[in-house]
């Protein structure tokens, strides 16, 4: 804000802060203890043609000419809010992501069960736990000296995607693990939350298109450096997560604009992981750039639609 200036009374303030908008110049009038009224403009850039226009105000003897100003200040403000009233009326928060009518979460919903099916069957089966991991993952680790081309050239495409619907298992060893349990309920309520709104707001058709993208790249990335022994749904979640982030950042009519608190709370731990042991930290990485990719490129296209 800056100030250009002042006026005698309030009703040359209206006049003029009508005036000014008039102009593309949004003020704002303030009363004095002196009796008279401060005159602030909201962009500095405008410095110039501000005091330009209030100079020509004081100046004018007859302010009457500047009355049909307030009538046109009016509607330009009604405009103003009642498209803020539709753009907070398009507004979604995770909170209310499963409490609004849309497109059934299909997709994500059966991601859901096919993670916790293979979790359950691991955990009721624990000798064959080897066999599911090792048909599942990027490349069987149970199998040296095979890599992950060796299995994609026998046709097993499906190791690109599949180590994201592993999870940690609640056994492992004969010994109860409680990470078997944290790391598919954090993952679950996450991709409940984020595939939910994604698929609500663009269809089963684009959340499953994510879902390979954040699943095969980040994968590949990971394998590419610390080998098959990684798995989980989490390089998808902050996938979406940088998706929603980027794509309502630079697309001020899409809709959907996340919490800042959830954003700051993923990108910590994130952060936080990379001092741990035992997290796929790369998938993360590769699911932060994919999303926030993604979400850029596509707002660009919605821009130049």
């Amino acid at each position: 804000m800056r100030l250009i200036g002042d006026v005698g009374n309030n009703e040359d303030g209206i006049l003029l802060g009508a005036y000014l908008l008039q102009n593309g110049i949004e003020a704002k009038i303030e009363p004095e203890r002196s009796g008279v009224f401060s005159v602030w403009i909201m962009d500095e850039d405008k410095t110039v043609l501000a005091t330009e226009l209030l100079v020509k105000f004081k100046t004018q003897s007859d302010k009457g000419v500047y009355r049909e100003a307030v009538f046109q200040a009016k509607l330009l403000e009604e405009a103003k809010k009642a498209e803020q009233d539709r753009y907070e009326k398009n507004q979604r928060n995770p909170r209310q992501n499963w409490n609004y009518s849309g497109y059934p979460p299909v997709i994500t919903s059966t991601l859901i069960g096919i993670c916790v099916a293979i979790w359950v069957f691991e955990a009721l089966s624990p000798g064959m736990l080897s066999y599911v991991q090792g048909f599942l993952m990027i490349s069987n680790p149970y199998q040296p000296g095979v890599t992950l081309t060796d299995e994609l050239l026998k046709g097993q495409v499906w190791r690109l995607f599949t180590p994201s619907i592993l999870h940690f298992p609640l056994f492992e060893g004969g010994k109860f693990q409680i990470m078997g349990v944290l790391h598919i309920l954090f993952n679950m309520l996450w991709l409940r939350q984020l595939g939910g709104i994604v698929e609500r707001k663009h269809g089963s058709r684009y959340i499953l298109i994510l879902f390979l993208i954040f699943s095969a790249l980040p994968n590949l990335f990971q394998y590419s450096v610390t080998g098959p022994m990684f798995l989980g749904m989490s390089g998808v979640n902050y996938g979406l997560l940088c998706f929603l982030w980027i794509r309502g950042r630079f697309d001020p009519g899409y809709g959907l604009r996340l919490d800042p608190g959830i954003i700051m709370f993923m990108l910590v731990w994130f952060v936080f992981g990379f001092f741990g042991s035992g997290t796929a930290n790369l998938v993360h990485l590769g699911g932060v750039v994919c999303g926030c990719g993604w979400g850029y490129l596509s707002s660009r296209h919605w821009q130049r639609s």
